[in-house]
């Protein structure tokens, strides 16, 4: 796609403005335009950015919910790595297709598990997701996703007025989360913090002296995804390309003193 109106309504899409979205939608730019470099849409970019009016506009207008980058990446997997559970709602609502893989056979719901995010896998094993599909390059499951944790290389968290920003390496980029309720959980000044995009729970530890608070593990949420996809049917016995079962990757993963080492570990044993 060239330079034009048709970039403005994709710019338009990503910010959520509504008054320019249906301002160019009535000038009769096309709705399912794409980034002639990626195949990127319309509806893909509100979907990234979980603008919900926004989506609900763009589909109004005829988007095609099912519709597909280069990669294979559609608005539902968008949705699902953003953590945006009300735009996977919409999408679902409009008949995106729960099952819809990448070039590399990658779901939305592989993306909901690599994050821990239990609210999207629920909704998305509601719409009948496929719990026990395999991504093609590691052979690996949503469950074993979640048995692994967290996938970042590298984590923080600074004090911010209203509560906890965590942010998190992934690709080279910084993705921050405001973290508001916070839950005391250890005597020794750990704590989950429960957030609602990147992860369900951060385990985070307080320093006495300072009182200044870092990333100490993540994982805590992921403990959750992983029963919610056992209960929906995940193979315990299923293998990756390597051999190993979403319970040797728990194990390696997470030593002994992880809060609920035991319990999940006996989940996930085949």
């Amino acid at each position: 796609m060239e330079r034009g109106s048709g970039w403005e309504l994709i710019d338009a899409a990503k910010s959520g403005d509504i008054g320019k979205i249906l301002e160019l939608l009535g000038t009769g730019v096309d709705v399912n335009a794409k980034f002639y470099t990626s195949g990127r849409t319309v509806l893909m970019s509100a979907s990234e950015s979980g603008h919900t009016e926004a989506i609900l506009e763009i589909l109004k207008a005829g988007a095609d919910v099912n519709a597909k980058t280069n990669t294979g990446r559609t608005a539902l997997v968008y949705a699902t790595e953003s953590g945006h559970t009300e735009a996977i709602r919409e999408l679902l609502k409009a008949g995106a297709d729960v099952n819809a893989k990448t070039n590399g056979v990658w779901t939305a719901l592989m993306s909901a598990a690599i994050r821990g995010n239990t609210k999207a896998i629920r909704k998305l094993v509601k719409a009948g997701v496929d719990v026990n599909a395999k991504y093609n390059i590691s052979g690996r499951t949503a469950l074993m996703y979640t048995a692994t944790g967290n996938p970042h290389t590298e984590t923080k968290a600074i004090t911010l007025l209203n509560g906890i920003k965590l942010l998190a390496k992934e690709g080279g980029r910084w993705h921050t989360e405001a973290i508001n309720d916070i839950q005391i959980v250890l005597d020794e000044g750990g704590m989950y913090a429960v957030g609602r995009w990147h992860t369900e729970a951060i385990y985070l530890k307080r320093d006495p002296a300072s009182g200044e608070i870092s990333a100490v593990g993540i994982g805590g949420g992921y403990t959750e995804a992983i029963r919610e996809l056992v209960r929906a049917g995940a193979e315990k016995e299923a293998r990756d390309n390597s051999g190993k079962t979403a319970f040797d990757l728990w194990q390696r993963k997470h030593d002994k003193n992880h809060p609920e080492y035991q319990e999940i570990s006996n989940l996930l044993r085949p």
